[in-house]
């Protein structure tokens, strides 16, 4: 979730995830906030829609930063054993601090009914392990073959999650690890099927990326076609929804359904599209409060839950209406936007003291 751009940023990636955030706000606030009656409502609904995309946005954008951060560190000269301690060093980084966060809520509510959600399976561990997984695909897999075995492995994993949903895990698995396989315990929320096919495909068009970054028009004609290529397999797949030809005996579409993963990455590649040509033609030197958001994820992640699901919003948990909760949501993005500064100055503060004590 952090990011993990090249030094050379892709300040668009940067935007794209910060779009991720406010969705992530969104979706949080309005299922923590808001009452019985307020979620049976169509707004309600469609927000629902919209910040289903945040996870698969992080999830996406951790595999485009990984391959980044890999090419990156080739260019600068490192060793093949420093490229592969430093991708194993991240994924194991990030899953340790999805334990922590885990171990300081827990500590926080201090609910000892709540105590196996240390356990949960959430969108840091995924992220986490998701990377474990694609640092094995780019230490094993030549250059030449990581887009089409990126893709096909994505591919698999969006297509077997219907019948391994069929499947309990837990009768003959660890909890703790049939968790990560599919989402039959209720602390499964985010296993790896499908949700790692979301990080697969971006680091599958991270590859691509690489490969068309000759000149700023290769790039463009890149983009382009990202964008076209998501809507076209966009309308394939609600062609498949709406076919009387099912290939699995049982799925849930909002929960297994390669068709609503595949929706959901082509609405990723069209946002993708949206934020390269915002940051190309809109805000190429500005600055963006969006993306200021995109740069501290993992901060505006681990606080806002805090804020939103702990002790600090009990009071209005599951009792406000809609426009209520909308007023909370406008504070809490102001607060945590205030909140992504505080990183920046307290390095610039660290610096001009660094700088006072050597001429002092």
């Amino acid at each position: 979730m952090g990011s993990m751009a090249a030094p050379n940023r892709l300040r668009y990636l940067d935007l794209l995830r910060g779009w991720a955030v406010l969705f992530m706000f969104e979706t949080h606030a309005y299922n923590a906030w808001c009452n019985p009656d307020a979620k049976l409502t169509a707004y309600y609904r469609h927000t629902r829609l919209l910040g289903g995309l945040a996870a698969p946005l992080f999830l996406f954008l951790a595999g485009m930063s990984f391959v980044l951060m890999e090419n990156s560190l080739r260019r600068k000269g490192a060793s093949p054993k420093t490229i592969r301690q430093t991708l194993i060093r991240r994924g194991f980084w990030i899953l340790i601090a999805a334990f922590l966060f885990r171990i300081q809520s827990f500590l926080f509510q201090w609910n000892l009914a709540k105590v196996d959600a240390v356990l949960r399976v959430d969108i840091l561990n995924c992220i986490g392990l998701s990377l474990l997984l694609i640092s094995a695909v780019l230490i094993v897999i030549p250059e030449h073959w990581r887009f089409v075995s990126l893709g096909a492995i994505a591919a698999v994993f969006s297509m077997v999650t219907p019948p391994l949903y069929e499947i309990d895990f837990r009768s003959f698995l660890p909890t703790i690890v049939a968790n990560y396989i599919n989402g039959h315990g209720p602390a499964a929320l985010f296993p790896i099927f499908p949700w790692f096919a979301f990080a697969l495909a971006g680091a599958a068009v991270a590859v691509l990326l690489l490969r068309n970054r000759s000149d700023a028009a290769t790039e463009n004609r890149f983009i382009q076609y990202i964008g076209l290529f998501s809507v076209c397999l966009f309308i394939i797949s609600v062609l498949i929804t709406r076919s009387p030809f099912q290939f699995y005996r049982h799925q849930d579409f909002w929960l297994t359904s390669p068709e609503w993963v595949l929706m959901r990455l082509c609405a990723v590649g069209v946002l993708m599209l949206f934020c390269y040509y915002w940051r190309r033609f809109f805000s190429m030197t500005k600055f963006s409060l969006v993306e200021q958001l995109g740069k501290h994820s993992l901060l505006m992640y681990w606080v806002h839950v805090e804020i939103v699901y702990g002790v600090v919003s009990h009071p209005i948990k599951g009792r406000l209406g809609v426009w209520p909760a909308s007023f909370g949501l406008l504070l809490l993005t102001v607060a945590m936007l205030a909140l992504s500064f505080v990183p920046g100055k307290y390095r610039e503060w660290k610096k001009n003291r660094q700088s006072a004590v050597a001429v002092g």
